[in-house]
C-alpha cells in the first residue's frame, strides 16, 4: 500500500464535510493558527510487532500505522481521515507501585 491514504468522504453519509477540519481552516483564515496546521478530532497509533517480543525490541525503531479521525458534519460519524505508516522508538519502560517501589509489591521502596 501507498501512504499516506485519505478518506475524502464519510463512510456513512457521503458528505464531505468535517466539523474540526472546517473550524481548523477558520482558525488559519483568521490567523489564530499556521497555514497547514491540522487539529484531528482522535489520534490513534498501532505498533506492528509482537507483543512477546517488547524486550528484545527496547530502544529500536518498530513500524507504526498513525490515524487522523475527525467528524462528519452531518451525520456526527467519526472516521478515519488519514492513515500514516511511520516509525516509533520502544523505551525500555519500569513499572511502579503508588508507593514508589518497582513492580507493585508492597514491601519495595517502603523505608
Amino acid at each position: 500500500m501507498d501512504y499516506p491514504i485519505k478518506f475524502e468522504i464519510c463512510p456513512l453519509c457521503g458528505s464531505e464535510s468535517r466539523i474540526l477540519e472546517t473550524e481548523t481552516q477558520l482558525l488559519i483564515s483568521s490567523g489564530d493558527l499556521a497555514v497547514g496546521t491540522k487539529i484531528p478530532a482522535m489520534i490513534s497509533n498501532t505498533a506492528l510487532f509482537n507483543p512477546p517480543s517488547t524486550h528484545i525490541l527496547a530502544r529500536k525503531e518498530v513500524p507504526v500505522l498513525t490515524g487522523f479521525y475527525d467528524v462528519c458534519a452531518d451525520c456526527g460519524m467519526v472516521y478515519c481521515v488519514e492513515m500514516h505508516k511511520g516509525a516509533a522508538l520502544v523505551e525500555p519502560q519500569i513499572q511502579r507501585d503508588n508507593h514508589g517501589g518497582l513492580g507493585g509489591m508492597p514491601f519495595m521502596g517502603k523505608g
